[in-house]
């Protein structure tokens, strides 16, 4: 005998486990429906393809009942994995076949056939032999709990109740013909024959209610129509539970029960079922059911399984049924969802994207290929679509990419792409994010939109902007000089409510001169005409500078300049200086007078770290992430008064991103706020 465990498979009992097995006379017989039965409510119980009722010989493994393993009667005992099911009284489980030791060179496991799980309960005698098994088989790995076990232990020991139910019939009948050959037996020998009978009935009751009780506690729900009234005969704690209801239903129709039924479709497959004598399988079978009082929709997956006499005529109908009701549901608002986003995406005019890093492949809405100049059928992979980026932004767009499927970042760029028909310039929006992970590989999707004419729009507004704003430095260079000679008039003629008044406007014209000068800064900014020139400088000395020059213009607010180490940076000292003033010049403006300012200048991991904190109205938190966008401000009841139109924070981020520094700020609402920003030491 061949054995491709790899293990011992004959228990040291074998000689006598193999004497006790032919004394029920069980080997190489015909199939029996008792068996048949219990085999198939098996598979219906745990939901399996394969259960086998197996009888363990020297040789070969005989099955006595077969569901799912089409004509098969035996096999090897060297390559059946019921042999290891017959070593120990426990009930034997492989969730994942393929990851035991000793199954690896199993033929079944191994080969075409796919065993993936098995769980076998052995067939005990009355006197502990074990002499086979009751197992289930699935081709898929699957968790096996010990409430399952229990419960094929339970089926288990109702196979060998009916395996000495058949020995105690076989010893009846042979007891009869010796009977009928001796023509008349003693009246003792009757009253064995009858105790023997008693105790096989005795037993086949014993085998009824523990199959009842193993029903009743079924993790899955089990009802039994009989008549062509559809009686509930026996209905579990399971499927009642499906009902709403009681064990006050047993006895009654299934309409009388159950009367919202009438006139669905769950009646007529009834019907069919009982008349046809042939089994119904649904997944997510619907029926409209009753539930607290209103009717709801359930789903679920059902058995109808014909229940025959002796002549092969129905007499019941075995539902089992499991509740897949929020399945369904929950597929159902995900299809919803992604038809909602199909619509919305759609009504934008979004094109969507996905990529595959490790093969590569790229794939793209049809609007996605029509922004690039594509037919909807051509062929668009991830290196041509990088290839249509204009070149000064192919390395930027691809960092992107790469960034999100190393480290799983998000990401939102803008970029140039050049249409592939006519050749023109486009501008896009690109938004991305990785979603998962295939093979061990980023993966991740996003959608892009054309924003050429937003692109068009910003820098006409641009030009417009820089062209109205150089225009206004002319007449207000003069309205500033005719400002000052008048004031030094007034001075000279000590009338100083002409002086008051020339310097409150002194003051406005320099309001409006900062304002003219942010937006040519901007202007300058968005044409890359703003140029960084850098030199090393000490920025100790640059934030002493800030201080006096603060401390003899500001008289509203209190100002703490921390003390601050000497610390050489290569930066534009002018630009810098831009950056603290809009910082303190904000934080004036939204502060209440008397306040504390403070500013500080600390350095760590080889960065200069700039703070300026006041104690204002502070920031909502979901404003602060637009704090440095362009033209951004924050609307409120207390900032209607102050001028500005949100360009001082975007010039200073721009600023600090060219000195490759960072920039932040910290706030709390009516808490003041904190903003921050480092350059390289």
């Amino acid at each position: 005998m061949t054995n491709s465990f790899g293990i011992n498979i004959i228990p040291e009992n074998d000689k006598q486990r193999i004497e006790a097995l032919h004394r029920y006379k069980i080997l190489n017989t015909p199939p029996e429906g008792a068996f048949d039965n219990v085999a198939r409510l098996a598979t219906q119980i745990f939901r399996t393809p394969i259960s086998l009722i197996s009888i363990v010989g020297a040789e070969e493994v005989f099955f006595k009942a077969n569901i799912g393993m089409g004509n098969a009667r035996k096999t090897n005992r060297g390559d059946s994995v019921c042999s290891l099911a017959v070593l120990k009284p426990e009930v034997t489980v492989f969730e994942d076949a393929a990851s035991e030791p000793c199954l690896l060179a199993n033929p079944n496991v191994a080969g075409s056939f796919g065993l993936k799980f098995y769980a076998g309960a052995p067939l005990i005698t009355h006197d502990g032999y074990l002499i086979g098994t009751l197992c289930i088989i699935d081709k898929k790995p699957r968790e096996f709990s010990q409430e399952e076990r229990v419960i094929l232990e339970g089926l288990a020991a109702i196979v060998m109740d009916e395996i000495e139910i058949r020995l105690s019939a076989i010893h009846e009948n042979e007891k009869m013909h010796e009977i009928n050959a001796m023509l008349m037996a003693s009246n003792e020998e009757i009253q064995a024959s009858q105790a023997l009978l008693k105790t096989g009935m005795d037993k086949l009751s014993a085998s009824e209610a523990r199959l009842r009780y193993m029903v009743q506690d079924a993790p899955v729900a089990i009802a039994v129509l009989a008549g062509t009234d559809l009686v509930i005969e026996t209905a579990n704690r399971k499927i009642l539970e499906y009902w709403a209801k009681d064990e006050a239903i047993i006895g009654k129709a299934i309409l009388l029960a159950l009367p919202e039924l009438e006139g669905q479709p769950v009646m007529a497959l009834l019907q069919e079922v009982f008349t046809s004598g042939r089994a119904f399988h649904s997944s997510e079978l619907k029926a409209v059911l009753n539930l607290e009082t209103r009717l709801e929709d359930a789903y679920y997956d059902v058995v109808f399984q014909p229940l025959m006499d002796p002549q092969g005529i129905t007499h019941s109908i075995m539902i089992v049924a499991n509740d897949v009701t929020e399945q369904v549901a929950a597929r159902k608002k995900t299809q919803q969802a992604e038809e909602n986003l199909r619509i919305a995406t759609e009504s934008a005019e979004l094109a969507t994207w996905s990529l595959d890093s490790a093969s590569g492949e790229f794939v793209s809405s049809p609007r996605l290929k029509q922004i690039f100049g594509l037919d909807a059928d051509a062929m668009m992979p991830y290196e041509a679509v990088i290839e249509q980026v204009r070149s000064d932004y192919q390395a930027i767009v691809r960092d992107a990419f790469n960034a999100s499927i190393r480290r799983g970042d998000s990401f939102n760029i803008e970029f140039p792409i050049i249409e592939r028909q006519e050749g023109k310039e486009r501008w896009v929006r690109s938004l991305g994010k990785q979603i998962g992970t295939r093979n061990d590989t980023g993966y991740i999707t996003g959608v892009l939109l054309d924003i050429t004419e937003q692109k068009r729009d910003e820098q006409r507004k641009n030009d417009f902007i820089g062209m109205v704003s150089h225009e206004l430095k002319t007449p207000l260079t003069s309205l500033t000089a005719y400002i000052q000679m008048l004031k030094g008039k007034a001075q000279k003629s000590h009338d100083d409510f002409s002086y008051g008044a020339l310097e409150k406007a002194n003051k406005q014209v320099g309001r409006m001169s900062n304002l003219i000068n942010g937006f040519l800064n901007l202007s300058r900014l968005e044409s890359g005409k703003i140029s960084i020139t850098k030199t090393r400088f000490d920025i100790a000395a640059l934030i002493r500078d800030m201080e006096k020059e603060t401390i003899e213009s500001i008289t509203t607010h209190e100002f703490i300049f921390e003390p601050v180490p000497s610390m050489i940076v290569d930066a534009d000292q002018d630009k810098i200086s831009q950056v603290v003033n809009n910082f303190l010049s904000n934080a004036v403006k939204y502060s209440p007078a008397g306040s504390v300012i403070t500013v500080s200048c600390v350095t760590g991991d080889g960065k200069a770290h700039v703070t300026v904190k006041d104690e204002g109205m502070g920031i909502k938190a979901q404003d602060i992430d637009k704090l440095f966008d362009r033209y951004f401000r924050v609307e409120n009841a207390q900032t209607k008064s102050i001028a500005g139109f949100g360009v001082g924070l975007y010039i200073c981020s721009e600023i600090i991103q060219r000195h490759d520094g960072e920039i932040w700020v910290e706030s709390e609402l009516g808490k003041g706020s904190s903003f921050h920003f480092t350059v390289p030491v």
